[in-house]
């Protein structure tokens, strides 16, 4: 699964970076609680978040995999094949605008 927020307005600063739900296996559901309507197995999920980091407004893209045993989801640091160039290119375009206005 690929989650790429729209930032655009000041509000959704919020998202910016990977939210800390995933990490909670009381909270991830608001992601993955219809997985089943899309055909995802949550217990093999991989997520892609493209977010920007806050304090270099680089762009960042994190992989997440789910931990049975925990019960939420980690960073994977592993091999980053599967992330859409697409979406990379978005993102750097939205990093840059926020780079830009807060350098004025």
């Amino acid at each position: 699964m690929h989650i790429l927020p729209l930032f655009l307005k000041e509000d959704n600063s919020q998202f910016y970076e990977c939210p800390s739900d995933f990490f909670y296996s009381d909270r991830h559901t608001i992601f993955t609680r219809d997985f089943e309507s899309i055909h995802m197995v949550l217990t093999t999920a991989t997520i892609y978040y493209y977010g920007i980091d806050t304090k270099t407004y680089e762009p960042k893209v994190t992989m997440l995999s789910y931990s049975q045993a925990d019960d939420c989801f980690y960073i994977d640091n592993g091999i980053q094949d599967g992330h859409i160039k697409a979406f990379e290119k978005e993102l750097t375009k939205e990093a840059l605008y926020l780079k830009h206005n807060a350098l004025q």
